[in-house]
């Protein structure tokens, strides 16, 4: 069943804010690279950093009660249903009739932040997402207050926080620093292999990235991405990591199932599915601490609120003292910045 042509014929889903959403402009055709031959929730109120908001809708929780009973693959292939639902009933793509979706993503269960610990939360989602282990808050609090990264679970440095992940949780990973356009082939292929990114960003009410200069930072942790192109363009997908989906002939997932990552094959064929597309066609799945919805961002959304973290809000600076800022302030420590793990 084609998705997009089901979307006409379906009643819309409300979206979870009031804004109104501009579809993407539309970017100039480019002719695609050949691909090598196959092997053998409810708006949220507006707060600070430190604010929490608790769910009300019971369909929240049983949306994520669901999921944890299901296995990781099943999971994580429904996310990414979910999120094409949400991306065409918003209206936040173009619907093509010959669209191709290309799309990866590992569950994780949602951790919902008491207080200002969005990154601490955020970082055990990112952890439990890799497995087989789960994260503890706990220890992971406790060791950022050890090495004086924080004092209410705040974490203003993705330096800091990959120190922190490494240490507490015995995992590897990066900073990798400049403008997430720039870098977006190289965090699109991390999240093809099954393994998280960790995105400081400004939040808007509804949690979502825009851009307020910093004053309303927040932390997300990335778990798959959705690309969409041309039938036309791609015609034959599958191979023996990406597969077409039985309900959605127009889905094709990557297999999140190998550990050790994607084969030289899988890798070059995402590769030449990016060269060919624009910026408006590529989204990822999001999860952060206030909220136990996993949705899709624009790229270009969050890389423009990734790149706009300059100064702190005015919450922030009337009680700076309760706060680890490192030296620079959120420029230096956040600004352009996400953080790549893996095993």
């Amino acid at each position: 069943m084609d998705i997009c042509k089901e979307q006409r014929s379906c009643v819309s889903v409300s979206r979870e804010s009031t804004d109104v959403i501009s579809p993407p402009s539309p970017n100039p055709p480019t002719s695609p690279p050949l691909i090598p031959s196959s092997p053998c929730q409810p708006p949220l109120p507006l707060g600070g950093l430190g604010s929490l908001s608790h769910p009300t809708n019971n369909t929240v929780w049983n949306v994520a009660s669901a999921d944890a009973r299901k296995p990781s693959a099943t999971a994580g292939k429904d996310e990414i249903s979910r999120g094409m639902q949400k991306l065409l009933s918003w209206r936040m793509c173009n619907e093509r009739d010959d669209s191709v979706w290309i799309a990866s993503n590992r569950h994780t269960a949602p951790v919902l932040q008491q207080g200002p610990e969005c990154g601490i939360v955020a970082l055990c989602m990112a952890v439990n997402m890799l497995g087989p282990v789960s994260a503890d808050k706990r220890h992971i609090m406790n060791t950022a207050q050890e090495k004086g990264f924080t004092i209410q679970g705040e974490m203003f440095s993705a330096t800091n926080l990959l120190d922190l992940v490494s240490c507490s949780c015995g995992v590897n990973g990066r900073v990798l620093v400049g403008n997430m356009t720039d870098n977006r082939d190289d965090i699109i292929l991390h999240l093809a292999n099954g393994w998280p990114v960790l995105v400081p960003y400004d939040k808007d009410a509804n949690c979502e990235p825009c851009s307020l200069r910093g004053h309303k930072a927040h932390w997300a942790v990335i778990s798959g991405f959705l690309l969409q192109c041309s039938r036309a363009d791609f015609p034959d997908l599958n191979s023996k990591e990406i597969h077409q989906d039985p309900a959605a002939s127009n889905l094709y997932c990557i297999s999140v199932d190998n550990h050790d990552g994607l084969s030289e094959h899988t890798i070059q064929t995402v590769q030449a599915v990016l060269q060919s597309l624009p910026a408006s066609d590529v989204y990822l799945l999001a999860r952060q601490g206030k909220s136990t919805h996993i949705h899709p961002w624009r790229y270009t959304a969050l890389s423009d609120s990734n790149s706009n973290l300059l100064e702190l809000g005015s919450s922030i600076q009337a009680d700076i003292g309760k706060f680890v800022i490192p030296e620079g302030g959120i420029q230096a420590g956040l600004c352009s910045q996400v953080v790549l793990i893996r095993p």
